[in-house]
């Protein structure tokens, strides 16, 4: 991974006593040292204030300077992520919407749609991201769960026994997160972290899907479809295709679907 370099405002520091390195300082104690006790107020009265639109490489470069930066390292903690995680998933988080549109400039100068997707999710901050927090992509069922079409349907899975990405210990973080209104940013981030979470299946995989009252899901073609909805079924496959990648993205093999309401 990326050397991630953040500063003693942005809620990392280390102090060194008589030569020999003490343990590091996180958040609010590394930014008192390094910035007194007027600086930790100003941040404190910041941290209600709403993520903006535009502001990506600002918070990138000031990273409590976000709003939701507080609430990150609340929930991380609660999940049992170690405060070096903690800060260094924030950085590649935010350094990753940063340059996310570049990213999406390039693609759109590519003439296949797969093509130009790919190369959207292929931003290394993201890639950083995924392999710093891997373990905390942990499903604790039999089988992975993938769904469209409203929280209520992901609810329904994970009370089937089967875990959805916002079920997993950092799922559960970045899903209560807005991060940044801008989805052509955030998008892709999401697209790389579920690529990870899927990658981690090692038994048969749950597809759920809002469904209109008398379709049932069926698999076609190595995709699932809904009825005779055209909506319907490009979510699926949509959903279907992301089982693919990210088995492929793991091990090169194919993943077995299992398709319920």
């Amino acid at each position: 991974m990326r050397d991630v370099q953040v500063t003693a405002a942005a809620g990392v520091g280390r102090r060194v006593e008589r030569g020999a390195e003490a343990a590091p300082l996180h958040g609010i104690a590394a930014l008192q040292r390094a910035a007194g006790n007027a600086a930790v107020t100003r941040w404190i009265q910041r941290v209600a204030e709403p993520p903006e639109a535009g502001r990506e490489r600002e918070y990138a470069r000031a990273p409590t300077e976000h709003g939701e930066w507080s609430d990150f390292c609340s929930m991380m903690r609660e999940a049992g992520v170690a405060d070096d995680v903690v800060d260094d998933a924030w950085q590649l988080v935010l350094g990753g919407l940063a340059d996310q549109g570049q990213v999406n400039a390039e693609a759109e100068r590519l003439e296949g749609v797969q093509e130009r997707r790919d190369h959207a999710a292929s931003n290394t901050w993201f890639w950083d991201l995924v392999k710093l927090v891997g373990n905390h992509l942990e499903i604790k069922t039999p089988t992975l769960a993938l769904w469209s079409g409203g929280a209520a349907v992901s609810d329904h899975a994970w009370a089937k026994g089967h875990t959805p990405l916002e079920r997993t210990r950092f799922g559960r973080v970045l899903d209560r997160l807005v991060v940044t209104p801008d989805w052509d940013l955030k998008l892709p981030m999401w697209s790389v972290v579920s690529k990870a979470f899927v990658s981690r299946a090692t038994g048969p995989v749950h597809i759920s899907a809002g469904l209109r009252p008398g379709e049932r899901a069926r698999v076609a073609g190595g995709a699932a479809v809904a009825g005779d909805s055209a909506d319907e079924s490009k979510r699926h496959a949509a959903l279907a295709s992301r089982v693919h990648a990210g088995r492929r993205d793991a091990s090169g093999g194919e993943s077995r679907l299992g398709v319920g309401g």
